[in-house]
């Protein structure tokens, strides 16, 4: 397995996360999904995936998600990636690659670089 924990803060998520979990099945990195205890319905929706781990936030809200995500995480590297499937996970090799192969530390991705997008964005939005 990959030394990459996909970081996936999710609340309310119960449609698109499995469908997005789902996509996800073909990449070897750890998928860790951090998410309130009493999230009940999404937790529910995402019990068949075992290969998935869940982290029960001990607070809320989405950066208290990430903050105690990035302080779960065990691996090297992380990505922070959205669980309503906004974000392509084909661009992970890619971003791998350039942290390899120029020795960053930090990699972003952006849906307003040439010829990147997205289809939730809207005039205001972009």
């Amino acid at each position: 397995m990959s030394n990459l924990t996909l970081l996936i803060p999710a609340k309310f998520e119960s449609e698109s996360l499995p469908i997005f979990l789902e996509e996800l099945k073909n990449y070897d990195y750890k998928k860790l999904v951090v998410l309130e205890k009493n999230d009940l319905k999404t937790i529910d929706s995402i019990k068949n995936f075992q290969e998935v781990e869940i982290l029960h936030q001990n607070q809320t809200g989405y950066g208290n998600a990430l903050i105690e995500g990035i302080n779960y995480v065990k691996t090297d590297l992380f990505c922070i990636i959205n669980a309503d499937g906004s974000m392509n996970p084909n661009e992970l090799d890619g971003m791998l690659k350039e942290i390899n192969n120029n020795n960053l530390d930090i990699v972003f991705g952006s849906r307003y670089m040439k010829n990147a997008g997205s289809d939730d964005d809207d005039i205001i939005t972009s």
